[in-house]
């Protein structure tokens, strides 16, 4: 898959966007540090399923990069996806 570096750019500003907004937001017990989230959760939750769970990975540091490269890696393949799907239209 030939992956353009705008699109990988563009997955880790949305990432690293939606990574932050969630921990500051809860940080601060602000509402939607939920929608951030959303942004994430699939590559959460195979993180945390690969991890045995939430209550084994609970409080490890491996947990935030591993979702930050697998969100990054599923982001950058829906923008390409997106991307030959428009041209092809």
């Amino acid at each position: 898959m030939d992956i353009r570096g705008t699109s990988l750019i563009f997955a880790v500003v949305i990432v690293a966007v939606a990574m932050a907004g969630a921990t500051w937001l809860q940080d601060y017990r602000r509402f939607p540090w939920v929608v951030f989230f959303g942004v994430l959760s699939p590559a959460e939750w195979v993180v945390v399923m690969a991890g045995g769970g939430p209550h084994e990975v609970n409080g490890e540091s491996w947990v935030w990069v591993a979702t930050f490269l697998l969100a990054t890696l599923m982001w950058s393949g829906l923008i390409e996806g997106s991307r030959r799907w428009w041209r092809r239209r």
